[in-house]
């Protein structure tokens, strides 16, 4: 089963670090994407007519708590890092580097 093991890092030089990290440990750069915020203001960045905090408010599945979750941490930083994993066990050693590297926080998403 195919995964996205996801990074979030204070900014794009931290994860630029990771990425070159992940690279060092043979994964190939068409796998991995660094995403940046788009504006400094939430507000602008939201969907129209949501929130971060209400976005599937009553969606209880695990990949509605996995988007939630993942909106959130990228709240937290100014730049993700996302990774396409073959498995559960590689999405964990990538997660793992970029740890390593820095990461505030790290999870798995469906691929």
């Amino acid at each position: 089963m195919s995964t996205v093991a996801v990074g979030v890092f204070a900014g794009a030089a931290e994860a630029a670090q990771a990425r070159a990290r992940l690279v060092a440990e043979g994964v190939g750069l068409e796998r991995i994407t660094l995403s940046s915020e788009h504006s400094a203001d939430d507000i602008a960045a939201e969907a129209p007519g949501q929130s971060y905090e209400q976005q599937n408010p009553s969606d209880s599945t695990a990949a509605a708590k996995a988007d939630a979750r993942h909106n959130t941490l990228l709240r937290t930083g100014g730049c993700a890092l996302s990774v396409t994993a073959s498995s559960r066990e590689e999405s964990a050693r990538l997660r793992a580097v970029m740890e390593r590297a820095g990461a505030h926080a790290t999870l798995e998403r469906p691929g």
